[in-house]
């Protein structure tokens, strides 16, 4: 078996893999030096139970965050009374605060509309248009109209797509992934279906491919996709193969208790091998898609909050990620800045994944806590995160990297 590295909890203990054959020594992390401030706070209640929020794209960023510019996102929710669920644009705006040093932050809902279903997962497109899928099997594509002072006034449905029945009965759409004007959809019953963007025509379809639910999906390539279904086990699919079968395999760790489900799946940047996982263990593991199907995980990774919700690592510094999880509490992880207790990791792999925490370490601070289960949240291009909970509340806040 490979040797791998296994990354403390919530208490930022840091210790090695107990399943691998070397000596094991538990070491406390010391904590980062340069503590990364938060700049703004904001907290707005939606009136509803937030399953999903998203970032609209900003076509107009020039590659460096702008901390007072002003965004978009959008929300999706769930209820466990009745078939009708709020998708909702929202703004904010950022400006200077009366104190020094601050800012003030305001988020306002613009405009929403009436979706039957649940929300369950939602992608953005280009600036002014998003999909989302439902727990009825349909999956939505709504653009975001403008006046003529360019203002965001509402939104519309523009394309709409019963994809997933079983036996007759509407089956749940789980998952969404985006790749250019390309659309994957995934679903409870185990398909996978994939669409164009514009009018949501069927371009294939991988019925029941899986035997057990998907619960999540990502791009890991222009053609190729990653799914996580129930039992953990990550699936690679070649949309331009003729073959229904996987090209690739990855098995849960049995040892880690990562049987209950892979919940989210980003892929690494700039090292578009390297796929981080999260599991409804709590789990976190760190692969290399190029040791191939019989690998271990680089790096596992746990922690001692509840499942894991969504994962997302910063875009340009890419050694820092963040994760959110039913426990309440979105985590910014990110590399150890002292040597004085290295993780030791095998050569073959940390010498090919240049990847800070391998070498250093990883330690990590709550950028939010709440009482309610924490279901989604969004990184922007300007270094904002948005939550979304069953509190009903929507919370914005910068995060410094």
């Amino acid at each position: 078996m490979n040797s791998s590295m296994m990354i403390g909890g919530m208490d930022s203990s840091l210790y090695m893999d107990s399943t691998t054959a070397r000596t094991l020594n538990r070491s406390r992390a010391a904590p980062s030096a340069k503590p990364k401030f938060v700049r703004f706070t904001n907290s707005t209640q939606t009136g509803r139970n937030v399953s999903k929020v998203r970032w609209l794209l900003d076509n107009s960023y020039i590659g460096v965050p702008d901390p007072y510019a002003s965004e978009f996102f959008v929300s999706g929710s769930w209820s466990s009374v009745g078939d009708e669920n709020d998708v909702g644009l929202w703004s904010l705006e950022v400006g200077p605060s009366a104190k020094e040093g601050e800012k003030d932050a305001k988020v306002t809902l613009i405009t929403k509309a009436i979706v039957k279903g649940n929300v369950t997962d939602m992608s953005s497109l280009c600036g002014d248009r998003f999909c989302l899928c439902t727990s009825d099997g349909a999956l939505y594509v709504y653009k975001c109209n403008k006046n003529r002072d360019e203002k965001f006034v509402s939104v519309t449905q523009a394309a709409a797509s019963q994809l997933f029945t079983y036996r007759g009965q509407n089956s749940s759409a789980t998952a969404v992934a985006v790749k250019d004007d390309i659309i994957v959809a995934a679903g409870e019953d185990g398909s996978i279906i994939e669409c164009n963007s514009a009018g949501l025509g069927v371009i294939r379809r991988l019925e029941r491919v899986d035997p057990l639910s998907i619960s999540s999906a990502c791009f890991v390539g222009r053609e190729t996709v990653m799914t996580g279904n129930g039992g953990g086990q990550l699936k690679l699919w070649d949309l331009r193969s003729d073959s229904d079968v996987p090209v690739q395999i990855l098995n849960p760790n049995v040892l880690m208790n990562n049987l209950y489900g892979a919940s989210s799946i980003c892929q690494h940047p700039s090292q578009t091998h390297a796929i981080i996982v999260g599991y409804q263990s709590g789990c976190m593991d760190l692969w290399d898609m190029r040791l191939g199907p019989d690998s271990d995980p680089v790096a596992n990774l746990t922690s001692e909050g509840g499942a894991l919700s969504e994962i997302y690592f910063h875009q340009i510094n890419s050694d820092h990620f963040f994760s959110c999880a039913q426990s309440g509490q979105v985590c910014h992880w990110y590399p150890a800045e002292r040597l004085s207790n290295p993780l030791q990791v095998p050569v073959e792999y940390s010498s090919d994944l240049n990847i800070e925490f391998l070498k250093k370490g990883l330690v990590f601070k709550e950028v939010h806590t709440s009482p309610f289960p924490i279901n989604s949240m969004s990184l922007s291009r300007n270094d904002r995160i948005v939550v979304g909970s069953d509190s009903g509340v929507v919370f914005c806040t910068e995060i410094r990297v």
